[in-house]
This record gives structure tokens, C-alpha cells and sequence, in this order.
């Protein structure tokens, strides 16, 4: 049995060498894996499913063919591509699951999210969070012309790297208080997260785990859990660095 959890992503069109990297990673990683579990911000940006690029496209089309192959591939909405919809997901294969899905990992329970609900002192970000996921305004979005919803996005997006800038990293992190009381409340022993972008795993009071995925930039970053659980750092064919690892959790 062997499971992969990846995050962060963010697939775009400035960026080759990671598309390159990503279609590897599926090509010689994810297609011998039982289940492929995708937590969030695959791509960069995502304005519609009526809005389908080459990149989209045959990012669909290589996660269509690994689930036909015999793959399982999920996908938790990440805070950049929350608007991927039934359209895209039947295109790709691939089944969307609700943040906060809890799931068996060799026994123990397990709770996967994106991990953006976690950074509870950033309080501006979470009530602008509530506001663009109410059920009106994404509707409401998804109606607009597609040259307003670019505009609006890249200006939105704009926005968040400015105000990201000034904000400190101890705001942007997990709160791990509310992190380990969201673990108790849902009777899981480990967490799996990605958004921060500070991979890493970290042990928490009676044994409990929280694993944070990494962001794919210059390099890209999977957790696998095989015979044991590996947090691995990897380059072009899976060149990998184990990061950390844990033999039994």
C-alpha cells in the first residue's frame, strides 16, 4: 500500500519548470501509488471551470489516465483554487472531498484539510475567507464575465502578496492550540495540512501528529506513506532528500 499527500502546487503558466516537475512526479511516483490525495492550491489561480487553458488541461488529462490506471486522486480546495467545480473534477477524474475529511491511515484516523483554516491569528484573513466562500458570491463570481473575473482576481491576488509582506510569520502559522483541539474534537490522532509552506513534522502532546506538505518551487515536496511515513523533498525524476521520517507514528 502506498499513499502520497501533496499541497501547493500552484500551476502556472510562468512557471514550466514545475508543471515539468508535476507531470514527473505523476508520470514516475503517483502512477504507482494506490491513492493520490491533493490538499489544496494545485493551481496558482482558478477562475472557472469554463475557463480551461492548455496547462488545465492536460494536467486533466494525465490525472485521468493515472485514476483509469488505478490511482485513486482526491482534491481538498486550497484558499487559491476553491472555485474548482464538478465540471473540472469529472474532466480530471478526480473526486473532491470536504475540508476536514478524516480518513484511516494504518489504523489511526487521520484529518487532511488544506490548512489555511488552522492560521487562526491572522483574524483579518479568516473573516475575508468567510466572506468569498459564501455560496452567493461565488455564484455571483462565476457569472461575471471571464475578463472581469481575471481582473478581479490578479487584483485580489496582488493585494494578498502586499498585505502578506507586512504581516508577521508568527500571524501567518498554524495555530497549534486550535489545531491540536480540532484533532481531540474529531477523535484523530494525526493531521496532514499543506498552505503554510513550512514542511515539517511536528509532534504534539499525547501523541498526536500535525505534517505540513511543502511548496512546490524550486523543488517539489510529497509525503508518502508506504511501510513507513516519509516526508520527502525531491527534484527532477525523484532525485530524493528525506526531509523527515517517521518509522511508526
Amino acid at each position: 500500500m502506498k499513499i502520497l499527500f501533496i499541497s501547493d502546487v500552484h500551476l502556472n503558466q510562468n512557471n514550466p519548470n514545475i508543471i515539468n516537475l508535476f507531470l514527473n512526479f505523476l508520470k514516475y511516483q503517483a502512477s504507482s501509488a494506490n491513492a493520490l490525495y491533493i490538499l489544496g492550491d494545485l493551481f496558482d489561480i482558478w477562475i472557472g471551470d469554463d475557463y480551461i487553458d492548455d496547462i488545465s488541461l492536460k494536467i486533466s488529462q494525465v490525472l485521468k489516465n493515472l485514476v483509469i490506471k488505478g490511482t485513486s486522486c482526491y482534491f481538498i480546495h486550497g484558499n487559491r483554487d476553491f472555485l474548482i467545480g464538478k465540471k473540472y473534477a469529472k474532466l480530471a477524474n478526480i473526486s473532491i472531498l470536504p475540508n476536514g475529511t478524516i480518513i484511516n491511515l494504518n489504523g489511526k484516523s487521520t484529518i487532511i484539510l488544506h490548512g489555511d483554516t488552522l492560521c487562526t491569528y491572522d483574524q483579518k484573513y479568516q473573516k475575508f475567507r468567510k466572506i468569498i466562500n459564501k455560496n452567493w458570491l461565488k455564484k455571483f463570481f462565476l457569472n461575471l464575465p471571464l475578463s472581469w473575473r481575471i481582473k478581479i482576481s490578479t487584483f485580489v491576488r496582488n493585494k494578498s502578496i502586499i498585505n502578506n509582506k507586512n504581516k508577521k510569520s508568527k500571524i501567518m502559522d498554524v495555530n497549534d492550540t486550535y489545531a491540536l483541539n480540532l484533532m481531540q474534537k474529531k477523535n484523530a490522532s494525526i493531521m496532514i495540512h499543506g498552505h503554510t509552506h513550512l514542511p515539517r513534522i511536528h509532534r504534539l502532546p499525547k501523541n498526536h501528529y500535525r505534517i505540513v506538505l511543502g511548496m512546490w518551487d524550486k523543488a517539489g515536496y510529497v509525503l508518502e506513506i508506504k511501510n513507513k511515513l516519509s516526508l520527502i523533498k525531491f527534484s527532477k525524476y525523484f532525485n530524493s532528500t528525506i526531509s523527515y521520517t517517521l518509522e511508526k507514528i
